[in-house]
């Protein structure tokens, strides 16, 4: 075979697996911008999923409701943006189910983990319900991530904005994002948001995407018996 053919066969193959995989990514973004997501049927990595409650979790709903969902999520992902409401009606519709929220910045969004490390600070200061509120804040101002967006949050609040700044400065919180993030991954997270509908049993069932709340809900239906 001459240079020139092996060079060929060379191209050809490296097409072939380029071609391959933007194809696979064409799929997996058109099933994410459909807000679609399928139900594991196998937890992911090999049954770790972590279906623990601690005092570190932020929880909305009563903290004592047999039903959890356990949500990865990302302040700078659009999908996040889209199920952050969701996941907050189904709560409110739904006494037996609190939420947790737990960090998943991924590393192609720049603001994610600063945004993350702000909300641990406001959760510190200002409590539970503040970090509630400064989370539907920063979904709701998706496009303008940044300092001036969070410090304009913590001067209306009352929040002491030095000490405010000191934590974040610090990055204190930074250990618990990154528990928070492998905490995922060993439940099969690859992406955001990802969740885990936990029932009073235990018995998890994970899930990727923004599902629409009548899936959710379904989901919720499922679990309650056991």
């Amino acid at each position: 075979m001459t240079t020139e053919q092996k060079q060929a066969g060379i191209s050809t193959g490296t097409a072939i697996i380029i071609a391959g995989i933007l194809i696979a990514g064409a799929i997996f973004f058109v099933m994410g911008d459909n807000g679609s997501g399928n139900v594991a049927s196998n937890p992911g990595q090999g049954g770790s999923i972590m279906t623990n409650v601690t005092e570190d979790d932020h929880i909305y709903g009563d903290p004592k409701a047999p039903i959890t969902i356990i949500e990865y999520s990302d302040y700078e992902c659009p999908f996040c943006s889209r199920f952050h409401p969701t996941v907050e009606d189904i709560v409110k519709t739904n006494p037996d189910v609190k939420w947790v929220y737990r960090h998943f910045p991924l590393g192609n969004h720049r603001n994610a983990r600063p945004a993350a490390l702000a909300a641990e600070c406001v959760a510190e200061l200002g409590g539970n319900d503040m970090f509630w509120e400064f989370s539907s804040y920063l979904f709701a101002n998706q496009t303008s991530l940044g300092d001036e967006l969070y410090l304009n949050f913590v001067n209306e609040k009352g929040i002491d904005e030095q000490s405010y700044i000191s934590c974040y400065e610090s990055e204190k919180y930074a250990a618990k994002i990154d528990d928070d993030q492998l905490e995922g991954q060993l439940s099969g997270a690859s992406g955001t948001p990802f969740s885990v509908v936990v029932s009073k049993g235990g018995q998890a069932t994970p899930f990727s995407g923004a599902l629409p709340i009548d899936t959710v809900q379904t989901l919720v239906n499922k679990v309650r018996g056991n």
